[in-house]
């Protein structure tokens, strides 16, 4: 059985799990053997991440470093749902434009009440609603 091999040295934690995350990805069901430094933040970074990742790892000290051997993961299944017709938008419905001079200027309650108001009283197939204040 291969075992994927990762010697990860002189490195910042967040260099160490994009390298460990690169492989999982590139490699989804190998094993994996990683070698890090001494650095306790990167080996229990690390740990964290493959934990999260549903593939906690057993930890030894190998001197100098340390060792991680993380079990192979399931190969991932492509799943399909049933897709569920759309029902199509009404042609007649047309979309709303609400411009800044529709609101009153400075209050804030008044503006917020007039908004939803129109947004209560707009059809239910209406497919956009373009609000244009101050030009954002």
């Amino acid at each position: 059985m291969d075992i994927l091999t990762l010697e990860i040295f002189d490195v910042t934690v967040s260099q160490a799990l994009l390298k460990v995350r690169g492989a999982i990805e590139q490699h989804p069901t190998m094993p994996l053997r990683i070698l890090v430094d001494s650095d306790e933040m990167v080996r229990s970074n690390l740990e964290r991440f493959l934990e999260r990742q549903g593939r906690p790892a057993t930890t030894k000290a190998m001197g100098d470093h340390w060792q991680l051997d993380v079990a192979g993961g399931i190969a991932p299944q492509e799943t399909f749902s049933a897709l569920k017709p759309v029902a199509p938008v009404p042609v007649a419905t047309k979309p709303v434009l609400l411009l800044r001079s529709a609101f009153a200027p400075g209050d804030r309650a008044l503006g917020r009440q007039l908004l939803l108001g129109v947004l209560s009283a707009l059809e239910t197939g209406t497919p956009w609603i373009l609000l244009a204040h101050d030009a954002l």
